[in-house]
C-alpha cells in the first residue's frame, strides 16, 4: 500500500471478531497485516466469513490510509512554509 507501516484496529468491531474461531481470526489478522504492508488482497474464496470481514476491514484501512496521506502532505507543506518563514529561503 503506502509507506505507512501500521494500522488501527477499532474496538467497535469486536462483536464481529468474536464470531470468528481463533483459526479464522488468525488467518484474517495475518491477511490484514500483509494487505497493509504489500497491498495484496488475500484469496478467501474458501473462507466466506473471513472474506466478509476482510472487505469491511479493507475499506476502513483504505480510508485511514487516505486520511494519513493527506495529513502527511499537509504537515509537509506546513513544515516547508515554517522553514521559509524562519530561514527566509525555499525549503
Amino acid at each position: 500500500m503506502a509507506e505507512k507501516k501500521s494500522f488501527v484496529l477499532y474496538t467497535d468491531s469486536r462483536p464481529q471478531w468474536e464470531k470468528l474461531t481463533d483459526e479464522q481470526a488468525g488467518r484474517l489478522i495475518k491477511s490484514v497485516i500483509a494487505y497493509t504492508d504489500t497491498g495484496e488482497v488475500p484469496d478467501f474464496s474458501n473462507f466466506p466469513m473471513e472474506d466478509i470481514m476482510f472487505e469491511g476491514l479493507k475499506a476502513q484501512l483504505n480510508r485511514d490510509t487516505t486520511k494519513w496521506e493527506a495529513s502527511k502532505r499537509a504537515r509537509s507543506e506546513a513544515g516547508k512554509k515554517g522553514a521559509e518563514v524562519r530561514w527566509g529561503n525555499d525549503a
